[in-house]
């Protein structure tokens, strides 16, 4: 069977069984969101595109569930590659105060964690298909999660664990002088130490002083370490800068 077929195709059968459930689709590609809610229709779903909102920190007013009738869930369409995507998700998912589940292309390790501490009922991958995603909602919309908790205790802790491992670069980072925060800066822009000992105006030999200083000082054996722990924390949503 055609996988599109199978995620976005109708089924008679299966709108049955979802009959009466809610569901409020969001994400900050709305064709995705527009896609995928469409198949949720076709299983007989009611469905509502609620909008990213991605120009405004600030959320927008509640609606008031009583409104509506029948079970409400709200699914987030998005990718957890960032810290400020997995912030961007915590936010939008307060904003309704309905459950609420992650769809994400990120595979399932700490960041899967992370939106389960926010409160998330469930995170899924996005090669789910659709017969999958409408009975996650229908078990979320029922007061009940689809991740039993020893697997939710475990996502959890490793998400807490990478904090406390990113908390430790952060530390080791800050103990860097002012001269080594510039020369690892311009190792992670891929200058070579010939170049920055010209632009510096100093020796090669004191510039790869500094590096040795700088290997040592985050713990790491090569200059592409320490180039992967600017990254990493970069893209936790910190860099070097910030540990002056």
């Amino acid at each position: 069977m055609d996988p599109t077929e199978e995620r976005f195709g109708a089924d008679p059968a299966g709108s049955a069984s979802s009959e009466g459930a809610r569901v409020e689709v969001s994400s900050d590609q709305r064709l995705i969101a527009e896609t995928i809610g469409a198949g949720l229709r076709s299983r007989g779903l009611r469905v509502s595109i609620v909008p990213w909102w991605p120009e405004s920190p600030v959320p927008r007013p509640r609606v008031d569930d009583r409104e509506s009738s029948g079970p409400a869930v709200l699914l987030l369409i998005c990718d957890l590659g960032h810290r400020a995507q997995l912030d961007e998700a915590r936010i939008r998912g307060s904003i309704r105060d309905v459950p609420w589940v992650v769809m994400t292309e990120s595979v399932r390790g700490p960041t899967w964690g992370a939106m389960l501490e926010a409160g998330a009922g469930a995170v899924v991958s996005s090669t789910i298909t659709l017969s999958e995603l409408v009975e996650s909602l229908r078990v979320i919309a029922r007061g009940e999660s689809p991740i039993g908790g020893v697997e939710r205790a475990e996502l959890v802790s490793e998400w807490r664990s990478e904090q406390v491992g990113q908390d430790r670069l952060r530390v080791r980072l800050g103990t860097l002088s002012p001269r080594e925060q510039v020369v690892l800066s311009m190792l992670y822009e891929g200058i070579t130490v010939r170049t920055i000992a010209e632009r510096l105006g100093v020796s090669e030999a004191t510039v790869r002083s500094q590096v040795k200083n700088v290997l040592r000082k985050l713990a790491v054996a090569s200059q592409l370490a320490a180039v992967a722990v600017v990254e990493e924390l970069r893209s936790d949503g910190s860099s070097e800068s910030d540990e002056r």
